[in-house]
């Protein structure tokens, strides 16, 4: 589970509500994953996005509390540990699904990611 941590002043300009928003990493669990998909459900007091690493190419698309997200890697190398990272305000989001794929497209078995805080 992922938490928002507390402002500690209103000097920071990051927070709002008394809430500052944390991050947390998304890493790949395959090696041999070169790409992978996975859906976001924000907390009811929350909203998610995504940083993608230089390394990645990545897409978020926002439909009302839930968050798809795509990355493919740039090269036939594995997705790297910091391809992304989720700018969280407030709850933390819960993964719903995530899938992961090889270099020829086809899908990995087993759960494609996890999230660290």
């Amino acid at each position: 589970m992922l938490l928002a941590a507390a402002c500690s002043g209103a000097s920071d300009s990051n927070c709002e509500g008394g809430v500052c928003p944390t991050s947390a990493v998304v890493r790949v669990l395959d090696d041999r994953a070169r790409s992978c998909e996975l859906l976001l459900r924000d907390a009811a007091d929350g909203r998610t996005a995504v940083r993608f690493s230089d390394a990645v190419l990545g897409r978020q698309v926002r439909e009302g509390g839930r968050l798809a997200v795509a990355v493919t890697q740039r090269t036939r190398a594995a997705v790297p540990d910091d391809a992304m990272t989720l700018e969280i305000s407030g709850g933390a989001p819960e993964l719903v699904s995530s899938t992961c794929f090889d270099d020829r497209g086809e899908p990995l078995p087993g759960p494609g990611v996890e999230v660290e805080r």
